[in-house]
Protein backbone atom coordinates (compact mmCIF):
# COMPACT_ATOMS: atom_id res chain seq x y z
CA UNK A 1 0.00 0.00 0.00
CA UNK A 2 3.14 2.15 0.82
CA UNK A 3 4.91 1.94 -2.34
CA UNK A 4 1.81 2.65 -4.38
CA UNK A 5 0.78 5.51 -2.56
CA UNK A 6 4.59 6.71 -3.26
CA UNK A 7 4.04 5.63 -6.67
CA UNK A 8 0.93 8.32 -7.55
CA UNK A 9 2.10 11.15 -5.00
CA UNK A 10 -0.91 10.29 -2.38
CA UNK A 11 -0.64 10.29 1.41
CA UNK A 12 -1.66 7.57 3.60
CA UNK A 13 -4.11 7.58 6.61
CA UNK A 14 -4.38 3.89 7.83
CA UNK A 15 -7.48 2.21 9.66
CA UNK A 16 -6.29 -0.28 12.44
CA UNK A 17 -8.79 -2.71 12.76
CA UNK A 18 -7.88 -4.52 15.89
CA UNK A 19 -9.69 -4.96 18.89
CA UNK A 20 -13.28 -3.37 17.57
CA UNK A 21 -14.83 -1.82 14.16
CA UNK A 22 -17.80 -1.17 14.36
CA UNK A 23 -18.58 -2.43 17.83
CA UNK A 24 -17.45 -6.10 17.76
CA UNK A 25 -14.32 -8.04 16.55
CA UNK A 26 -15.03 -8.93 13.23
CA UNK A 27 -12.04 -8.09 12.13
CA UNK A 28 -9.66 -9.42 14.79
CA UNK A 29 -7.33 -12.11 14.26
CA UNK A 30 -8.55 -16.06 14.35
CA UNK A 31 -5.84 -16.48 16.81
CA UNK A 32 -7.60 -14.23 19.28
CA UNK A 33 -11.40 -15.30 18.53
CA UNK A 34 -10.34 -19.18 19.39
CA UNK A 35 -9.46 -18.65 22.59
CA UNK A 36 -12.11 -16.83 24.83
CA UNK A 37 -10.51 -17.90 27.66
CA UNK A 38 -7.64 -15.89 27.12
CA UNK A 39 -9.05 -13.29 25.20
CA UNK A 40 -11.91 -12.20 26.99
CA UNK A 41 -14.99 -11.14 25.83
CA UNK A 42 -17.72 -8.85 26.92
CA UNK A 43 -20.44 -10.92 29.02
CA UNK A 44 -24.18 -9.20 29.22
CA UNK A 45 -26.41 -8.93 31.65
CA UNK A 46 -27.31 -12.55 31.30
CA UNK A 47 -23.86 -13.66 31.67
CA UNK A 48 -23.31 -14.23 27.88
CA UNK A 49 -20.38 -13.65 25.86
CA UNK A 50 -21.21 -11.67 23.24
CA UNK A 51 -18.99 -10.62 20.00
CA UNK A 52 -16.96 -8.24 21.53
CA UNK A 53 -13.36 -8.20 23.15
CA UNK A 54 -13.57 -7.15 26.51
CA UNK A 55 -11.76 -3.71 27.22
CA UNK A 56 -11.22 -4.84 30.62
CA UNK A 57 -8.76 -7.83 29.64
CA UNK A 58 -5.47 -6.92 30.25
CA UNK A 59 -4.78 -10.34 27.41
CA UNK A 60 -6.63 -8.40 25.08
CA UNK A 61 -5.02 -4.65 25.27
CA UNK A 62 -1.69 -6.69 25.47
CA UNK A 63 -2.19 -8.24 22.15
CA UNK A 64 -3.61 -5.17 20.78
CA UNK A 65 -0.20 -2.55 21.78
CA UNK A 66 2.54 -5.62 20.10
CA UNK A 67 0.79 -5.65 16.91
CA UNK A 68 -0.17 -2.18 16.45
CA UNK A 69 3.88 -1.03 17.60
CA UNK A 70 5.18 -3.64 15.30
CA UNK A 71 3.23 -2.24 12.55
CA UNK A 72 4.32 1.21 13.38
CA UNK A 73 7.70 -0.24 13.67
CA UNK A 74 7.14 -1.29 10.09
CA UNK A 75 5.87 1.76 8.74
CA UNK A 76 8.58 3.70 10.65
CA UNK A 77 11.23 1.71 8.12
CA UNK A 78 9.41 1.44 4.90
CA UNK A 79 8.21 5.24 5.03
CA UNK A 80 11.02 7.05 6.79
CA UNK A 81 12.46 9.46 4.11
CA UNK A 82 8.54 9.89 1.94
CA UNK A 83 6.64 9.97 4.81
CA UNK A 84 4.02 8.66 2.83
CA UNK A 85 1.33 7.53 6.12
CA UNK A 86 0.32 10.82 7.80
CA UNK A 87 -1.03 9.08 10.23
CA UNK A 88 -3.59 6.47 11.72
CA UNK A 89 -6.53 5.69 13.12
CA UNK A 90 -6.67 3.63 16.06
CA UNK A 91 -9.37 1.23 15.91
CA UNK A 92 -12.71 1.89 14.34
CA UNK A 93 -16.53 2.91 16.40
CA UNK A 94 -15.22 0.82 19.26
CA UNK A 95 -17.85 0.28 21.65
CA UNK A 96 -20.30 -2.50 22.52
CA UNK A 97 -23.02 -4.16 20.37
CA UNK A 98 -25.06 -6.27 22.41
CA UNK A 99 -24.91 -5.09 26.04
CA UNK A 100 -25.08 -2.26 28.17
CA UNK A 101 -21.53 -2.93 29.24
CA UNK A 102 -19.61 -5.26 30.08
CA UNK A 103 -20.60 -7.15 32.93
CA UNK A 104 -17.64 -9.88 33.38
CA UNK A 105 -15.60 -10.00 36.28
CA UNK A 106 -12.68 -7.69 35.39
CA UNK A 107 -15.54 -5.20 34.54
CA UNK A 108 -17.51 -5.69 37.59
CA UNK A 109 -13.71 -5.39 39.80
CA UNK A 110 -13.90 -1.60 38.39
CA UNK A 111 -17.21 -0.28 38.35
CA UNK A 112 -17.31 -1.52 41.92
CA UNK A 113 -14.21 0.48 42.39
CA UNK A 114 -13.89 4.23 42.82
CA UNK A 115 -13.95 6.46 39.73
CA UNK A 116 -9.98 7.26 38.21
CA UNK A 117 -9.81 11.00 40.36
CA UNK A 118 -8.29 11.97 36.93
CA UNK A 119 -11.71 11.93 35.35
CA UNK A 120 -13.37 13.61 38.15
CA UNK A 121 -11.01 16.75 38.23
CA UNK A 122 -11.01 16.45 34.11
CA UNK A 123 -15.11 16.98 34.52
CA UNK A 124 -15.12 19.87 37.28
CA UNK A 125 -12.82 21.37 35.11
CA UNK A 126 -14.64 21.52 32.14
CA UNK A 127 -17.40 22.20 34.11
CA UNK A 128 -20.34 22.04 31.73
CA UNK A 129 -21.55 19.23 29.02
CA UNK A 130 -23.49 16.12 29.08
CA UNK A 131 -20.58 14.68 31.66
CA UNK A 132 -20.94 17.11 33.60
CA UNK A 133 -24.34 17.17 34.07
CA UNK A 134 -24.96 13.51 34.73
CA UNK A 135 -22.45 13.94 37.68
CA UNK A 136 -24.31 16.64 38.87
CA UNK A 137 -27.26 15.31 38.40
CA UNK A 138 -25.74 12.18 40.70
CA UNK A 139 -25.25 15.12 43.74
CA UNK A 140 -21.49 16.16 41.90
CA UNK A 141 -19.39 14.04 44.55
CA UNK A 142 -15.96 14.27 44.60
CA UNK A 143 -15.23 10.98 45.05
CA UNK A 144 -17.29 7.28 44.83
CA UNK A 145 -17.74 4.54 42.78
CA UNK A 146 -19.17 4.64 39.19
CA UNK A 147 -23.29 4.22 40.47
CA UNK A 148 -22.33 6.76 43.15
CA UNK A 149 -20.90 9.11 40.73
CA UNK A 150 -22.99 8.92 37.70
CA UNK A 151 -26.39 7.15 38.64
CA UNK A 152 -28.19 4.81 36.37
CA UNK A 153 -25.91 6.13 33.57
CA UNK A 154 -22.64 4.79 35.08
CA UNK A 155 -22.25 1.48 33.37
CA UNK A 156 -22.20 3.62 30.03
CA UNK A 157 -19.89 6.13 31.27
CA UNK A 158 -17.43 3.47 32.92
CA UNK A 159 -16.97 2.08 29.16
CA UNK A 160 -16.51 4.88 27.81
CA UNK A 161 -13.70 5.74 30.05
CA UNK A 162 -12.19 1.95 30.04
CA UNK A 163 -12.55 1.91 25.98
CA UNK A 164 -10.75 5.07 25.85
CA UNK A 165 -8.28 4.42 28.02
CA UNK A 166 -7.33 1.16 26.21
CA UNK A 167 -6.98 3.13 22.83
CA UNK A 168 -4.81 5.64 24.54
CA UNK A 169 -2.64 2.48 25.49
CA UNK A 170 -2.72 0.97 22.16
CA UNK A 171 -1.91 4.43 20.55
CA UNK A 172 0.98 4.93 23.42
CA UNK A 173 2.16 1.68 21.93
CA UNK A 174 2.63 2.56 18.57
CA UNK A 175 3.75 6.26 19.22
CA UNK A 176 6.73 4.49 21.42
CA UNK A 177 7.72 3.43 17.29
CA UNK A 178 6.60 6.22 15.14
CA UNK A 179 5.64 9.23 16.38
CA UNK A 180 2.89 10.16 13.83
CA UNK A 181 -0.75 11.93 14.44
CA UNK A 182 -3.05 8.96 15.59
CA UNK A 183 -7.00 9.56 15.92
CA UNK A 184 -10.12 7.68 16.86
CA UNK A 185 -13.99 8.09 15.64
CA UNK A 186 -16.89 6.79 17.27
Amino acid sequence: IIDGAMRYGVKLILLWFATWKNGNMDFTPMWIKNNPKRFKRVTSLTGNEIWVLSSHCQANLEADKKAFAALCKHIQVEDNVEHTVIGIQDENEPGIIGSDRDYGSEAETVFDKVVPTKLVQEIKKAGKGKVFDIWQQAGGKASGTWSELFGWEAGELMTAWSIAAYIDGVAEAGKSNYNIPMFINV
